[in-house]
C-alpha cells in the first residue's frame, strides 16, 4: 500500500534533500521530513514538520518549509559532528 509512496520520497530526498507528505496519513495535515546524518552510534534522527494543509499556500513546502528544515537540520549536524548518511530505496525492502 504505501510501498509506491515510500520510494517516490526517496526519490524526493535524493533530489531535494527533503520529501513531503501531503496528507498520506491524515488529509488535513501537510509534512515535511529531513533525516540527520548518522551519529557516532550509528543511528539517524530525523525532524519533520506538520501544518494543517489550509495554513499552506501553493508550493510552500517545496519552496520554503522543505529548504529551511535542510537548512536548520545540516546546521545541528555542523554542531554535533554528523557523519555522512546515505539512504537507498534498497534498505526498506
Amino acid at each position: 500500500m504505501f510501498y509506491p509512496r515510500i520510494e517516490e520520497s526517496i526519490q524526493e530526498f535524493q533530489a531535494r534533500g527533503f520529501c513531503v507528505s501531503y496528507g498520506d496519513l491524515r488529509k488535513e495535515i501537510h509534512a515535511v521530513a529531513v533525516p540527520m546524518r548518522a551519529m557516532g552510534d550509528g543511528e539517524i534522527l530525523v525532524f519533520n514538520c506538520g501544518i494543517p494543509s489550509f495554513m499552506l499556500s501553493e508550493g510552500q513546502l517545496i519552496k520554503d518549509v522543505g529548504p529551511r528544515l535542510v537548512s536548520m537540520v545540516r546546521r545541528h549536524e555542523a554542531a554535533i559532528g554528523c557523519a555522512a548518511v546515505a539512504i537507498q530505496s534498497t534498505a526498506l525492502v
